[in-house]
C-alpha cells in the first residue's frame, strides 16, 4: 500500500536523513508529491519516494496528507 502527500510550501528540501543536519539531495516545490514510505520515531519527519525515484527525508509540517503519519512504518 502506497500512501501520497503534497508539499504545501513554496519549494522543501529533501535530505538523506531524518534532520536538517543532513545534506540536500533534492528539492520539490508546492503542489509536488510522491509516496511516503516511512517516518521517523515522533513523525517529525517522513520517507519519501520522489516520481523520479529519489528517496529521501523531508519535514512532516509542510506535507499535506490524509493518512495518520503514526501509520507509515
Amino acid at each position: 500500500m502506497s500512501t501520497s502527500g503534497l508539499v504545501n510550501t513554496a519549494a522543501l528540501n529533501v535530505r538523506s536523513g531524518p534532520a536538517i543536519t543532513y545534506s540536500v539531495t533534492a528539492v520539490v516545490y508546492q503542489n509536488q508529491g510522491g509516496a511516503l514510505i516511512g517516518r521517523n520515531a515522533d513523525s517529525s519527519w517522513v520517507k519519501v519516494r520522489l516520481v523520479n525515484g529519489t528517496v529521501g527525508w523531508v519535514n512532516s509540517a509542510y506535507i499535506q496528507t490524509s493518512t495518520t503519519l503514526n501509520s507509515l512504518p
